[in-house]
C-alpha cells in the first residue's frame, strides 16, 4: 500500500507528519512523493491564516480530481477546528484532528479494512508521545516537548485547535534526545506549539531553559536549537543556563507580532515594547553574535499608521532581520473576529513591504559581519550548482564546494563571503 503526505504549517506539524510516516511504514506502507500514484493521501493541515485553510482545500480538491479512487485522509489544526465544514464540502474519507495521531493512523487502517472510522479529533488528557524523526537524512531531527497553548491571544485560533498545554516528562525528553544523538543526528530542534510554556502543567519549575539544558547535556555532542519563543521567556536565568552550553545554537526566533504597546494590548500578548527591548538586550549580552529573528503581523485590527511606525522603528532599533511578516488574517471564533478590521488589504500589503525592506537590510548587514568568522556547520544536502549547504550554529545558511564537504558531515568552517543571492553565506571547511 502506497501513502503520500502533504504538510502545511509549523515545525510541530512537520514533526507529527514524520511520526505518522514512521507509524505507517511500520504497518507496511510505502512512502511516495506527493501526487504520484499513491493509494492513500494524507493532508496535515494548518489554520493559522486564511491562506493556510485555502491551501488545504486546494490540495484535497486536486488529489480528489487526479486520484478519484484514492483514500484521502485529513488531520491537523484546520481539521480540528472545522470538521463539519470539511466533511460536508470536501468529502474526505477519514477525518482526524491534531490531538492523537496514533488514533488517526488506526482510523485510516480501519477504513482501508472496511471498518467504520469515526472522526478521531478527540481531546487527549496528556502529552501523546510520537516517534521522533529527521529533517534531512542523518542531519537534523525534530523533538516535540509540548503541545497546546493557554494564552488565547485575540487573533489566534490555535489554542482552540490544540487545547491546553501538555508537556512531555523531562526524563522522557532526555531519553529521546540521547537516542536521536546516538542515531547520528547532528542537530536536535526542540519544538512544540508554545514551548515557552513548557512544564507549567507538570510542575516543572525550571521552565524551558531547564529542559533545554537537560536535553543539550543528554544529546551532547549533537547540537540543540529552539523553535519559536515568546519574548517573556528570555530571562537572566534562561540566558545563563543556555549560554554555558557548548552545543546550544545561538538562534532565537521571537514571536514579536508588533512593536506598538497599543497593538500588543489589543492582541493580549501580555508584554510591551520595553520587554522586547529587554529580551534582545539580554540575548546580545549573553551570547556571541546571536541571530535574532521573529514573526510580525501587519495591519491588526485598528492598527494606525503611528502604531505601524512604532513597529518599524523598533525593528530598526533592535536590528531585527530574517522576519516572517504576515498581513493580519481574520480567524473565525477568535476574539479579534468581533473587532473592526479597519486596515484595507492594500494598506496591509504596503506595510508588509516596508517592514520587509527594513528586515532584509538588517539581515544583509548581519550576514556581512560574519565574513572572516568561524562556525560549525551541519551540512545537509547538495545542489545542482555544485555546492553543499547546511546551517551554522546561529542558523545561517552556508554553502561550500562539493568535494570539500559532504551531506551529513558536521564541519568547522570559515566564512569567505556572502552569496550573491544576499540570503546565505559562502564558506570553506577548515578541517
Amino acid at each position: 500500500m502506497k501513502i503520500s503526505f502533504y504538510t502545511l504549517g509549523c515545525r510541530t506539524n512537520q514533526f507529527e507528519t514524520q511520526a505518522m510516516e514512521k507509524l505507517f511504514s511500520a504497518r507496511g506502507f510505502s512512502l511516495m512523493p506527493w501526487g504520484r500514484g499513491a493509494d492513500v493521501y494524507v493532508v496535515n493541515s494548518c489554520t493559522v491564516t486564511a491562506t493556510a485553510d485555502q491551501k488545504t482545500r486546494q490540495q484535497i480538491r486536486r488529489v480528489r480530481r487526479e486520484n478519484p479512487e484514492a483514500v484521502i485522509a485529513l488531520c491537523g489544526c484546520m481539521a480540528q477546528n472545522s470538521s463539519d465544514e470539511i466533511k460536508a464540502r470536501l468529502g474526505v474519507d477519514v477525518l482526524g484532528g491534531n490531538r492523537d495521531h496514533i488514533a488517526f493512523v488506526d482510523a485510516v487502517c480501519d477504513h482501508l479494512e472496511g471498518k467504520n472510522a469515526e472522526n478521531t479529533g478527540r481531546v487527549s488528557d496528556g502529552f501523546v508521545e510520537l516517534p521522533s524523526g529527521g529533517l534531512a537524512e542523518r542531519t537534523r531531527a525534530l523533538l516535540k516537548i509540548e503541545d497546546g497553548c493557554d494564552y488565547y491571544c485575540t487573533y489566534c485560533a490555535i489554542p482552540y485547535a490544540r487545547g491546553h498545554v501538555r508537556s512531555v516528562l523531562p526524563h522522557r525528553a532526555e531519553e529521546e534526545a540521547a537516542k536521536l544523538a546516538s542515531q547520528g543526528f547532528g542537530e536536535i530542534v526542540i519544538t512544540g506549539i508554545e514551548i515557552s510554556a513548557y512544564g507549567a502543567d507538570i510542575g516543572f519549575t525550571e521552565g524551558l531553559g531547564g529542559i533545554t539544558e537537560r536535553i543539550a547535556k543528554a544529546a551532547y555532542p549533537a547540537r540543540v536549537s529552539l523553535g519559536s519563543l515568546r519574548p517573556t521567556v528570555i530571562t537572566e536565568d534562561f540566558c545563563r543556563r543556555l549560554s554555558s552550553l557548548d552545543n546550544f545554537c545561538r538562534h532565537f526566533h521571537l514571536s514579536i507580532q508588533s512593536g506598538s504597546d497599543g497593538v500588543l494590548a489589543r492582541m493580549k500578548r501580555r508584554y510591551g515594547a520595553d520587554q522586547l527591548r529587554k529580551a534582545v538586550e539580554l540575548l546580545n549580552r549573553y551570547f556571541d553574535r546571536p541571530n535574532i529573528t521573529g514573526d510580525v503581523i501587519c495591519g491588526f485590527c485598528g492598527e494606525t499608521e503611528e502604531e505601524f511606525r512604532e513597529t518599524l522603528s523598533l525593528v530598526k532599533e533592535l536590528n531585527l532581520g530574517g522576519l516572517h511578516i504576515f498581513p493580519y488574517s481574520r480567524r473565525a471564533g477568535t476574539f479579534a473576529a468581533k473587532m473592526e478590521d479597519s486596515v484595507e488589504k492594500a494598506e496591509k500589503a504596503r506595510r508588509c513591504a516596508l517592514l520587509s525592506g527594513v528586515s532584509l537590510e538588517n539581515y544583509g548587514n548581519y550576514l556581512a559581519k560574519q565574513v572572516g568568522k568561524t562556525f560549525t556547520v551541519v551540512f545537509e544536502h547538495s545542489s545542482d550548482s555544485g555546492r553543499v549547504g547546511g546551517y551554522t550554529d546561529n542558523y545561517l545558511y552556508a554553502t561550500a564546494p562539493v568535494g570539500l564537504a559532504e551531506p551529513g558531515e558536521v564541519r568547522k568552517v570559515e566564512i569567505t563571503g556572502v552569496d550573491p543571492d544576499g540570503e546565505s553565506l559562502l564558506c570553506i571547511p577548515l578541517e
